[in-house]
């Protein structure tokens, strides 16, 4: 399996956001597995050709039998770590005692973990180039490909009109689990082999891990992988896990699972039929205002009550001389949808009147649909005929 690594920038679009005001990440990078096992190392020395190898031993060293990310605290003195208060209860979530040493048993080293424990290896960092090539190897060469990883900065800011509408001090729950959303949303465009809008992608489950409180003023850290770690190409089943880290420390860990489903087939699955005896209130996001017309192109201006799947209720002072024969209402975001009305005149209901659509076309059909679904409540349910011929139930006065 050949892997694509491309690394899409973080728009409100890819996020499924429609604001740069909700976007909750500021930067990310792709970064290396810290280590790999033992099996992973011996697989690498037998199909790796020698250009290959050379760039694997750039990135990684040979520690025993396994390869290690060279250039960050992959090994940890156990005294480095007794010396800082509560270390060792959270570095035991991302490393394993061996002896007298702390191994990196996760798939990054915690961000700051070095500060921690104030070990800074030598060597310079690996260029964006050459993490892409390594990961690349790791995805292709392997005969079950190591999946890229993708490292995020959060966007924490505490002004935020949702998440931050009440003072908090601590970075609410809430925002952790959106925050993992996007990131799991924008590596999944990055590194699934599917392009945005070509999918939906429906959660199925969400299973959420709070180690401890995660602070506002101090930098946050969100990695994204395949909870398996395996790289996958154009997968039926999304299953990813987004794990923070705050000043050393692993904080959050947030699994995600669900399908990617083809956009006509999403669609297909989520066109409600309405039945024709419920009624819905517009929202606010519908224009109260619809206006009239009939054949000759005379117009009125009408307030919107009501919506159905086959009809519709307003308000207006007078009616035309005309049976109406259109009506166009504005939905903010989408504009304007014109719906054919019967050649007849409006039943009156004490002020409101009361028309039938015309038949529709399918995207008039499928345009109502959406509009009634994405922007209208349930009022009541109304069927005439059923009232008409249900019997009269009889009840005894009062003495």
């Amino acid at each position: 399996m050949v892997m694509v690594m491309i690394q899409y920038t973080i728009t409100p679009e890819i996020l499924h956001k429609d604001c740069a005001e909700d976007v909750l990440l500021s930067d990310f990078e792709l970064v290396l597995p810290a280590r790999l096992n033992r099996e992973t190392t011996a697989e690498l020395d037998r199909v790796l050709a020698p250009a290959e190898k050379a760039l694997l031993d750039e990135a990684y060293a040979r520690i025993g039998d396994r390869y290690f990310l060279r250039h960050q605290p992959t090994h940890i003195p156990a005294a480095c770590v007794n010396a800082v208060p509560g270390l060792e209860t959270d570095i035991a979530r991302t490393y394993r005692l061996e002896g007298d040493t702390w191994c990196v048993d996760n798939i990054v080293v915690p961000s700051g973990i070095g500060e921690v424990v104030d070990i800074h290896p030598d060597g310079g960092a690996l260029t964006e180039r050459q993490r892409q090539a390594v990961s690349q190897i790791l995805a292709d060469r392997l005969e079950n490909g190591i999946c890229p990883v993708n490292r995020y900065r959060v966007l924490n800011d505490t002004q935020n009109y949702f998440f931050y509408r009440k003072t908090h001090e601590h970075v609410p729950g809430l925002m952790l689990i959106e925050i993992a959303r996007q990131a799991m949303y924008h590596y999944f465009y990055n590194h699934s082999g599917y392009s945005r809008g070509e999918v939906s992608i429906s959660i199925s489950s969400l299973d959420v891990e709070f180690y401890s409180y995660v602070e506002s003023a101090y930098a946050l850290d969100v990695v994204v992988t395949q909870t398996q770690e395996l790289a996958r190409k154009q997968p039926r089943f999304v299953d990813k896990t987004a794990t923070f880290y705050q000043n050393g420390r692993m904080v959050s860990r947030i699994r995600l699972q669900g399908g990617a489903m083809k956009m006509k087939l999403f669609k297909r699955m989520r066109t409600l039929k309405f039945p024709p005896a419920h009624w819905f209130t517009p929202s606010s996001r519908i224009l109260q205002r619809a206006i009239l017309a009939d054949q000759r192109g005379e117009i009125l201006c009408v307030a919107l009550e009501r919506l159905s799947s086959t009809g519709i209720r307003f308000r207006a002072p007078a009616l035309p001389e005309q049976p109406p024969h259109s009506i166009t209402l504005h939905v903010s975001g989408q504009g304007f949808l014109t719906l054919p009305l019967q050649a007849r005149t409006p039943r009156d209901h004490g002020g409101q009147y009361e028309m039938d659509f015309a038949e529709l076309s399918a995207d008039q059909r499928y345009r109502l649909q959406e509009t009634i679904k994405c922007h209208c409540f349930f009022a009541e349910r109304h069927d005439p005929d059923a009232a008409a011929s249900r019997p009269a139930i009889a009840t005894r006065a009062a003495k």
